[in-house]
């Protein structure tokens, strides 16, 4: 009997999109077993497919090597005596495992220099062959011709008890149609639709009759939640609007609710007028925002005391809050590190951590106040305690100095904030912010690529490109740049949905050709 292990990819949708490979496999031999390797994530998909034996768990994360864990882990997969090996993914790493198990026919497309570890690889044309099911089905055929012609759609073994019982406890729907999106990815926005797209087709579907739901993981809540609230508000500021203008109102509220929404009523005059909810009014939520737009204000502030631009990345922001607890803040440093382009948050339990103080005589009024004696203020004035000084003026006393022979207020004295070595320093009343001013090599090399970046999305849009659209890259640079752009390879191609970069020595001015002075760069992007 014929064993046959199928090295699964690591999305969700590629794996749906295998099954006709694995049905195409079990009707070439019906006596043969199926097993798939795959991660933890995918492996629920196969266990829906009549087809596969079992599922064996990839004990490997994304995009890890771990070279020797792979050797040992194939020791094992040897061990359960595999014939055939159809390998998915076109990593160099995804095809390890079944070389490191010695299993004789081991059949995938040519990526990642991998021809050693096959002992059958196909060339791939993405363009003859676009769809990822039909890219799948041809590994299991010996000819690709006419591929199109016999494509079978993924289908997933589930019995209707167990539909009717999803229908029940999470749509409340046990006839309508439903077309589920699963919009989210874990490793960046390169892999994920424009969100327009999905609302697109949201909207046809749901004219052709469908419940539309989506689906996520852990980390697509926050952002559901967020596109929720946005929705809400949108909703119902264009209600609050609509006596104003109506006709502008009235059309928004065409394309966000009266043609997806049967139910609602089809004129946005037709509905209520919105009403206060004291229900939704957070006091404690809308004072830490208030506090976080301030620290991001002082921290651009900052910046600018020292022309450092916002896209220059730098490693440490240092916050010191009075009058709010900094446990409430935590959970909006994500935004905190992307407005100002910092790596770090600290924040500082006392006002001295982050600053200087200095303690200067105001002349204008001092020389008016004492007169001849001002010599004898100034002198004391430079050996007073500056935290008695405060303790004295906070309680709203006059603050005594050479031996009670004078008296000081608030108005008499100056007392500059100063930022500490290699900071630079905003305050306010109840807020400080200081950002460490060093760039390293990495975070120098880290802003070139983002200013890079910029000018690249905007010669994109005049390029007429869509937001989608992959690009490949012709660049002409020196080689420090060369080197800054390899070093942050992965986060610039993710940015600007680039598959390849080529560094050439000349570049030819002509279409979608730019230069840039101001980096001494020169490229041109082509359309994938």
């Amino acid at each position: 009997m014929k064993k046959i292990l199928l090295i699964a990819p690591s999305w969700v949708g590629d794996a749906v999109m295998s099954q006709p490979l694995i049905t195409k496999l079990k009707n070439s031999n019906e006596e043969c077993l199926i097993d798939v390797l795959a991660p933890p994530w995918v492996c629920p998909i196969f266990q829906f497919m009549g087809s596969v034996n079992k599922t064996l768990l990839s004990p490997f994360k994304h995009g890890q090597l771990k070279l020797k864990e792979r050797f040992a882990f194939g020791s094992f997969v040897r061990s359960l005596s595999y014939d055939e090996c159809y390998i998915l993914p076109n990593s160099f790493k995804s095809a390890l495992i079944p070389f490191f198990a010695r299993i004789p026919v081991r059949i995938g497309y040519v990526g990642e220099c991998r021809y050693p570890l096959l002992t059958r690889f196909l060339s791939l044309d993405k363009k003859q062959v676009p769809l990822m099911v039909d890219r799948f089905t041809n590994l299991a055929s010996r000819q690709d011709k006419k591929m199109k012609n016999k494509r079978k759609w993924p289908e997933l073994s589930v019995s209707e008890i167990a539909k009717l019982a999803i229908r029940k406890q999470f749509l409340n729907a046990t006839t309508k149609k439903i077309a589920c999106f699963c919009p989210g990815a874990e490793f960046g926005p390169s892999k994920i639709w424009p969100y327009k797209k999905y609302a697109h087709i949201a909207k046809y579907l749901t004219w052709q009759g469908y419940l539309v739901v989506t689906v996520g993981s852990e980390n697509d809540v926050d952002k559901i939640t967020a596109y929720s609230t946005l929705y809400y508000v949108l909703i119902n500021y264009i209600k609050v609007l609509s006596p104003v203008i109506p006709f502008i109102t009235e059309k928004i509220y065409e394309n966000l609710v009266s043609t997806i929404d049967n139910s609602a009523p089809k004129s946005i005059h037709l509905n209520e007028f919105p009403k206060f909810d004291d229900e939704l009014f957070f006091d404690d939520i809308v004072e830490q925002i208030d506090v976080i737009k301030e620290i991001v204000s002082l921290g651009r502030s900052a910046r600018n005391k020292v022309n450092i631009k916002i896209r220059q990345p730098l490693s440490k922001v240092q916050i010191f809050v009075s009058d709010i607890d900094k446990k409430s803040l935590k959970r909006y440093e994500t935004q905190i590190l992307e407005e100002l382009n910092v790596k770090e948050i600290e924040y500082v339990p006392d006002v001295e951590c982050i600053l200087n103080y200095k303690i200067k005589p105001n002349f204008n009024i001092l020389g008016q106040k004492f007169g001849k004696d001002i010599n004898k203020v100034i002198k004391a004035i430079n050996t007073v305690s500056l935290n008695e000084l405060q303790s004295s003026f906070l309680a709203n006393k006059e603050f005594l100095i050479n031996d009670g022979e004078f008296s000081l207020n608030k108005e008499d004295v100056i007392i500059e904030e100063n930022a500490k070595d290699d900071y630079s320093l905003s305050v306010s009343s109840n807020v400080k912010v200081s950002i460490n001013t060093i760039i390293s090599e990495s975070l120098k090399e880290e802003g070139l690529v983002r200013d890079l970046i910029r000018f690249l999305q905007n010669h994109r849009k005049d390029c007429n490109f869509e937001v989608e659209d992959r690009i490949a890259l012709d660049i002409k640079c020196d080689e420090n740049f060369y080197n800054a752009l390899s070093n942050n390879l992965s986060y610039f191609k993710n940015e600007t949905l680039c598959n390849k970069i080529d560094r050439l020595d000349e570049l030819y001015k002509k279409d979608n050709y730019l230069e840039i002075k101001s980096l001494n760069v020169e490229l041109a992007i082509k359309r994938l």
